[in-house]
């Protein structure tokens, strides 16, 4: 047996492996185990299962036999699952499975917002395992406690978690390595945390929180929650290194997400299969490990530490903004006029400081894409023999957004020809030429970190095509990594699929909303953002999707909204043609800018770029707390100054002080909200001080003046 006994709590690890955390009376708080399920999956082909049907066919058979349980779902993070059959017969020519029971009467695969399929996926749990089949169990002692690890043994994996105690302190920091003994496809890997006291403190993935009235279920994220009160006092915040937690409250249950396939979305199409349909997508959204691969990941609990006063919590927006708005603007048909039109609100003006409407004339930026190569509306000429210093109008576009923070990027290197079904293979070293040009092109121009891949059915260099792929001469990583292109749109940004302009969803706790992720085996240190496809064809879907009270439910749900459109593209409900055949800005839209204007200036709503927040989230996952009798030590373990560090605490009566300094506190529904700059490697203390209640008219805009 291994144990650890300081002021806080008391942590013991049992020969037979039970892991169990007591309070300093020796009383238990909760205890720990593990889980793990692997699986195969295979992608449904067309034609496309519909109602009352027993037969499916799939891209690959051979990984099922007769007598399979299997679950037929969709491509969607949540409400995933169709139906769960059995296999009663596999025709590998036809590549069909025969199961029963047939799908149900009312069985219907979802469609995209875009009115595309979703697809299938089939897929069978291989293993799924609970607990260690043999552990071993050992302490270190160090300078200031100890370290207990347990190592445990699973068919697949070799399992150590090792927590690292201090006898003057009640954090414990819990590092898990997993070694696999075979190669695995991972559904879920976790440990489960089970509590004897109640939740107390739920904090939320839209960084509010919830103190009573708990929902059953939530997903967090990477946020977290508190159970108990005083010195039984258990919880966790801020938990980066992980995949995501879960919460079922009634159960008293906390599921630490080691890796969670729903939680890193991930898929390529078969470049040169026929037809547009779900089954031309491979699916790769769950992490494939081979053997003597090994996965890190690291958390802290708190234990034993009285909190009485709420925890400050990480805003999404830097500045005190409430809510984010990010247009991301894919590049699909629009014409220099065009763009000049959305961007400068006539298409006869070429420079912004001559622009009284549009983005550049509201003060609004956007994510913008451009093609580069093959087409009128590209940064490039029309062919790729075109003198590289002949640029074409689209290019004097993109400088003049990228000096005025626009965000610039490329929507794929385009081919108007040859990478479609049916077409004459784009020769190798045209292929090769186009993104040696391209890439140092945009770095050198606009700094461009942003990508939107285009249509796969005409772009192999591109994430969701070949880009990935070493061995093809589409590939694209090592140029990625080379000029600094992190962010990426791929069509599994939009798996969350909802109806709603907000990405989490309103109310809606038990959804999975990832606003980005890493894959962990196939993107490496690529970041794919989350995004919406909000029909908006014409000036009515603008003006509905953005109305006032869609808006306000936005703001006063912390939301996220990034949205796919087509700006610059004609009957996308952004301009209109004049009688003289000229491209103005179109009225209703600009309103639409004008109102989006206002609720930025407010500090309500987050009008930006993916680049400018992308920058910002990552930076918060180098942010550190440390909670102490005296306040709570923030520390900025980034290399670069973080501007605008946004927090709040659920109370607009608490006097914030930072470093024995006040500062002006925003209150919004009963929440505060305040920002300080940290230098890279600074820390500050942050402490909080009741005051009695003061009536605010909310909103309320502050100025930087001292409280």
């Amino acid at each position: 047996m291994a144990e650890f006994i300081n002021l806080w709590y008391q942590l013991s690890i049992s020969e037979q492996g039970d892991i169990a955390i007591k309070d300093a009376t020796g009383n238990n708080i909760c205890a720990m185990s593990y889980s793990s399920i692997y699986g195969v999956m295979a992608n449904g082909e067309s034609p496309m299962l519909t109602a009352n049907k027993n037969i499916a066919k799939l891209r690959d058979v051979g990984i099922f036999q007769v007598g399979d349980t299997v679950e037929i779902c969709t491509k969607k993070i949540n409400d995933e699952i169709l139906h769960t059959t059995t296999i009663t017969a596999i025709d590998p020519v036809a590549l069909t499975i025969t199961f029963d029971p047939p799908t149900p009467s009312d069985f219907k695969i979802p469609l995209w917002a875009s009115q595309s399929p979703v697809g299938i996926v089939v897929r069978k749990v291989t293993d799924s395992i609970n607990g260690f089949t043999s552990v071993a169990i050992s302490e270190n002692t160090t300078e200031n406690g100890k370290d207990l690890t347990i190592v445990g043994e699973t068919p697949k994996a070799s399992v150590s978690v090792t927590f690292k105690c201090s006898n003057s302190s009640p954090k414990i920091e819990i590092e898990t390595n997993a070694t696999y003994k075979d190669t695995v496809k991972v559904i879920n890997e976790s440990l489960i945390l089970t509590f004897i006291d109640n939740v107390s403190a739920v904090f939320r993935k839209n960084r509010k929180t919830h103190t009573q009235n708990f929902a059953d279920k939530y997903w967090l994220g990477s946020q977290g929650v508190k159970f108990g009160a005083d010195s039984r006092t258990c919880f966790l915040y801020n938990t980066p290194n992980i995949c995501s937690l879960e919460l079922e409250t009634l159960n008293k249950k906390l599921i630490v997400n080691l890796d969670d396939y729903r939680d890193h979305r991930f898929r390529r199409l078969d470049q040169y299969r026929v037809g547009y349909s779900e089954g031309m997508w491979i699916d790769r959204n769950a992490a494939e490990f081979d053997v003597l691969d090994v996965r890190v990941n690291s958390f802290s609990l708190w234990v034993g530490m009285p909190i009485n006063k709420d925890i400050p919590r990480l805003m999404i927006n830097p500045d005190k903004y409430l809510s984010t708005m990010i247009l991301d603007s894919h590049a699909d048909s629009s014409p220099v006029a065009q763009q000049r039109a959305v961007f400068y609100g006539h298409q006869d003006i070429t420079n912004g400081d001559n622009a009284a409407s549009g983005f550049v004339g509201v003060g609004l930026p956007v994510t913008q894409t451009f093609f580069y190569g093959g087409v009128d509306y590209s940064l490039r000429g029309t062919t790729w023999e075109t003198d590289p210093d002949i640029l074409t109008d689209a290019f004097n576009v993109a400088l003049d957004l990228y000096q005025r923070g626009f965000d610039i990027g490329l929507h794929s290197i385009f081919f108007t020809t040859g990478d479609a079904p049916g077409q004459t293979p784009i020769p190798d070293s045209r292929r090769t030429q186009g993104k040696n040009e391209a890439m140092p092109f945009m770095k050198q121009h606009f700094d461009s970190t942003t990508w939107i891949d285009h249509s796969p059915q005409q772009n192999a260099l591109d994430q969701c095509t070949e880009g990935l792929i070493p061995e093809s001469p589409s590939y694209m990583k090592d140029l990625w990594e080379q000029y600094g292109v992190r962010y990426f749109w791929n069509h599994s940004s939009e798996d969350i699929n909802y109806s709603g302009i907000d990405l989490l969803c309103g109310d809606n706790d038990e959804w999975r909303n990832p606003l980005y992720w890493q894959h962990p085996t196939v993107t490496d240190n690529f970041y794919t953002r989350a995004v919406q496809y909000i029909t908006a064809g014409d000036q009515a879907g603008w003006a509905i999707n953005y109305s006032e009270d869609n808006l306000q439910n936005l703001i006063n749900n912390w939301g996220v909204n990034i949205h796919h459109n087509y700006l610059c593209m004609d009957g996308h409900g952004t301009i209109i043609k004049q009688a003289d055949g000229k491209w103005v800005i179109d009225p209703v839209f600009e309103s639409v800018l004008q109102r989006l204007k206002g609720y930025k200036d407010k500090g309500q709503l987050n009008v930006t770029t993916v680049r400018k927040l992308m920058d910002y989230w990552i930076q918060l996952e180098n942010i550190e707390f440390n909670y102490n009798s005296d306040g709570i030590d923030v520390t900025n373990n980034n290399d670069e100054t973080i501007n605008g560090l946004s927090l709040t605490v659920a109370s607009p009566y608490y006097a914030i002080v930072i470093d024995d300094s006040r500062v002006v506190r925003n209150p919004h529904l009963g929440n505060a909200i305040f920002s300080f700059d940290l230098a890279a490697h600074e820390t500050k203390k942050i402490k909080l001080e009741q005051e009695q209640p003061y009536v605010y008219s909310e909103p309320v805009k502050f100025v930087n003046n001292p409280w």
